[in-house]
């Protein structure tokens, strides 16, 4: 099956997930955090799914377990850098698959 074939059949399905940064003031002065947001790519709607200032393993592994579909437990994802090896991965036949996260 194409790549194009399953987003068609799976659309209302389909969401994608990915970090951002953001510089916020606090009483301590300017400090960095990690906001991990999920786009429905049916909707467009995005929902903060957590915020962070620096995102470890056992946070992210939460954070994707509270993402997983309920009934199955099916997530497709990939690894950042500053994430963890035990993460969901993406396919190699999805390449696209954060392209509405970069929007």
């Amino acid at each position: 099956m194409q790549w194009s074939t399953f987003l068609q059949a799976h659309w209302g399905a389909v969401c994608a997930a990915d970090f951002f940064t953001v510089v916020v003031l606090t009483p301590l002065g300017l400090s960095r955090r990690h906001v991990l947001f999920v786009i429905d790519l049916e909707t467009r709607a995005v929902e903060i799914a957590g915020i962070v200032a620096e995102p470890y393993e056992q946070w992210i592994m939460n954070m994707v377990r509270g993402l997983l579909d309920h009934v199955d437990g099916f997530l497709l994802g990939k690894q950042h850098g500053n994430g963890t090896s035990r993460a969901p991965r993406r396919g190699a036949g999805s390449p696209r698959a954060g392209a509405g996260a970069r929007r």
